[in-house]
C-alpha cells in the first residue's frame, strides 16, 4: 500500500481500478538495514537518530514508511522501543506505515482506534515431500496472521537439512514455554479504549455533516452499554457471578457544544 502512495504522489500509474489518496508534504522512509563505521553507529542507533530527526520534521501531512522497526536489537528491547517509538509518532496526525514481526505491537489497535493491523495471507499445504509448505496468496486481510513459526516454515521450504529443523523446532518450542508473556495494564483498559474510539466515533461524523442529536442519543446509549457489559464480566471474572440487584450502574456523560 506504501508502495502505491509512493508512486500515486510521484505521478505514476497505480494499479487499481480505483483509489483514493491524500497528498503528502514529505515522504519518511525507513527500510534498509546497514551499520555505519565511519560514524561507529550501528543500525540500532542509526534507526533512533533518524527517528528524532522525523519527529522534529514531522508535519501532518507527512508520509512515514518503517520497516521492521528496532529489529537491530533484542527482541524484548526491540518490542519497548518501538511501542514507545509508534506511541509518540501517534500523535500526530502523519500517515504512518510499519512493518514487524514483534507480533505484540500489533496490540496497539487494541488500545487506539486510529491503528488498523493488516497482514498478507499465506495458506499452508502440503508439498510432495510430505513437508508443510507455504502458499502465497498476495492477499491482504486485516487483521493478525495466525501462522505459527513462521520463520521455521520458510526455512523448511528453503530446503533446510532436516536434522537442522528437527532441533531448531524443539528449541523454539522449549523457548516459547519459558518466554513469560508480557502485559501491559494500558492495553487490557477497555475503558479507555471506548471513550478513545467515541471520541474518533464522533470527529469522524461531524467531519461527514452527519452529526446529529439522534445520533448522539444514539452513540451515548451504544457505549454506554459496552462499558456497562465489559466492566460486569470484569468484576464476574475477579470475584465470581454476583446477583443481578448487586450490579451497580454505569453511564456515559457526553456534552458536546
Amino acid at each position: 500500500m506504501h508502495i502505491y502512495c509512493s508512486c500515486f504522489q510521484i505521478g505514476c500509474y497505480v494499479p487499481a481500478q480505483k483509489a483514493t489518496f491524500r497528498i503528502s508534504d514529505h515522504i519518511f522512509s525507513r527500510l534498509h538495514f546497514d551499520d555505519s563505521i565511519e560514524m561507529n553507529a550501528s543500525t540500532f542507533v542509526l534507526e533512533l537518530k533518524e527517528f528524532q530527526y522525523i519527529k522534529q520534521m514531522l508535519t501532518p501531512h507527512s508520509l512515514v514508511i518503517v520497516d521492521e522497526l528496532c529489529r537491530g536489537t533484542s527482541c524484548e528491547e526491540g518490542t519497548a522501543v518501538a511501542w514507545v517509538i509508534l506511541e509518540n509518532l501517534m500523535e500526530e496526525d502523519a500517515f504512518i506505515f510499519v512493518t514487524t514481526h514483534f507480533l505484540f505491537l500489533t496490540k496497539l489497535q487494541e488500545m487506539y482506534c486510529n491503528v488498523t493491523n493488516h497482514y498478507f495471507e499465506a495458506l499452508e499445504q502440503q508439498g510432495k515431500s510430505g513437508r508443510e509448505l507455504l502458499f502465497y496468496t498476495h492477499k491482504l486481510l486485516p487483521g493478525v496472521t495466525q501462522l505459527e513459526n513462521y520463520g521455521l516454515r520458510l526455512a523448511e521450504a528453503s530446503a533446510c537439512p532436516e536434522s537442522v529443523l528437527e532441533e531448531a523446532k524443539k528449541l523454539a518450542k522449549e523457548l516459547s514455554s519459558q518466554r513469560k508473556a508480557f502485559h501491559s495494564p494500558r492495553v487490557e483498559n477497555k475503558e479507555t479504549h471506548n471513550y478513545y474510539k467515541l471520541a474518533s466515533t464522533v470527529i469522524e461524523y461531524q467531519k461527514k455533516g452527519i452529526l446529529t442529536s439522534e445520533k448522539l442519543e444514539e452513540l451515548k446509549q451504544k457505549f454506554s452499554n459496552l462499558n456497562v457489559s465489559e466492566k460486569d464480566t470484569s468484576e464476574q471474572t475477579e470475584r465470581g457471578t454476583q446477583p443481578e440487584n448487586e450490579k451497580e450502574v454505569y453511564t456515559l456523560s457526553l456534552n458536546f457544544c
